[in-house]
């Protein structure tokens, strides 16, 4: 309050909340201006968990990790929790941008997609810089491809590739 500030905010890893939160429990009155929050690790750690153990769960995604080798039996719970952090994102970025590619093949064979001017797309594919990210993105022709796969990823929302296709694009949306 010295401050000038009517709120005291708080921000502690797992172990700081779970020592400060029953102190505020147990003497209300004295810290009702006192708000405590988990650090963006923690936050984004059970998030992940989230996503994989429970929206994931029964999905087929433990299985896929398997098959593709990017875990090992033991390591796969932690992993489905998101408890191994830097594996689990590991893993859900990976299989996030394989469902990308799936989705994005599917689009390419369903939809009429006509690149008139490749160069500004294969430039940007060529080397990723600012510059060509920019002429990518001032050139009709690539805006016109980015228009309908967004309108494509909407469809499928909607169902149009079945329930399956639905669950991952959300799961996608999820990760990224």
């Amino acid at each position: 309050m010295e401050v000038g500030q009517e709120y005291v905010l708080n921000t502690f890893d797992l172990g700081g909340c779970m020592k400060a939160l029953p102190l505020i429990w147990k003497f209300p009155d004295e810290y009702e201006k006192h708000v405590v929050t988990p650090g963006p690790f923690h936050t984004g750690l059970n998030y992940m968990g989230m996503v994989t153990a429970h929206t994931c769960k029964d999905s087929g995604y433990a299985e896929i990790l398997i098959e593709a080798e990017l875990v090992t039996s033991g390591c796969l719970e932690g992993v489905l929790k998101g408890k191994a952090y830097a594996k689990a994102l590991f893993c859900l970025k990976t299989v996030s941008e394989a469902m990308e590619r799936l989705l994005l093949q599917r689009f390419i064979e369903e939809e009429n997609v006509e690149i008139t001017n490749p160069k500004a797309l294969f430039d940007l594919v060529q080397t990723c810089s600012r510059e060509n990210l920019d002429l990518a993105q001032k050139d009709p022709s690539t805006l016109n491809i980015l228009k309908k796969y967004e309108a494509y990823e909407n469809k499928v929302h909607a169902g149009h590739l079945g329930k399956t296709a639905t669950f991952w694009l959300s799961v996608i949306d999820h990760a990224v």
